[in-house]
C-alpha cells in the first residue's frame, strides 16, 4: 500500500513509482498543482460554474470551464505544423507556459463530443486564457442586467 501525495488516503499502486491515486489523477488534481494561479484565477470570475482539468479518455485531458449560462470552454494545447505554420489543437494539456487553444461550445456535450465550437481563439497564453473566459463571463452579466 501506498499513500497518495494528494489526498493522504491509501492506494495499491499498478507501479511501484506511483504515487498519486486513482481518483486524484482522474480528478485532474496532479495538473491543478502544476497550475495553482491559472484554476484559482479561472475559478475567481464571476460567472464560472467551475473549472477543472478534465480527463477525455483515451489519455485525453483538456481544461474544462463551465459558465453559469451553461455554455462551455475547453482549453487544449495549441500546436504549431512545423512544414505550413498554421496553428492547431491537440486533445492534450499544454506544459506549463506553452501556449493553449479554447474553444466556446454552446454546452459541455459540445466540447467533450468533438462539436462546433461558436468560437474559437488560438493560440493564446495563460493570461489571454483568463481575459477570454472573463469575456465570455461578462456576457452573462450583460444579457441578465438587460
Amino acid at each position: 500500500m501506498t499513500t497518495c501525495i494528494y489526498c493522504g488516503n491509501a492506494f495499491d499502486p499498478d507501479k511501484p513509482t506511483t504515487t498519486i491515486c486513482r481518483s486524484c489523477w482522474f480528478g485532474g488534481r496532479y495538473f491543478e498543482e502544476q497550475r495553482p494561479s491559472l484554476i484559482a484565477a479561472l475559478r475567481q470570475i464571476p460567472g464560472i460554474a467551475s473549472a477543472s482539468f478534465d480527463h477525455t479518455g483515451g489519455g485525453c485531458w483538456g481544461l474544462g470551464v463551465r459558465l453559469q449560462d451553461g455554455r462551455f470552454l475547453f482549453a487544449v494545447v495549441a500546436l504549431k505544423d512545423s512544414e505550413t505554420g498554421e496553428w492547431y489543437g491537440d486533445p492534450s494539456l499544454p506544459e506549463p507556459g506553452e501556449p493553449w487553444t479554447v474553444g466556446v461550445y454552446a454546452d459541455d456535450d459540445g466540447g467533450f463530443s468533438s462539436g462546433e465550437p461558436l468560437t474559437y481563439d488560438l493560440p493564446v497564453t495563460d493570461d489571454q486564457l483568463i481575459e477570454r473566459v472573463r469575456v465570455e463571463a461578462a456576457r452573462i452579466e450583460t444579457k441578465e442586467n438587460v
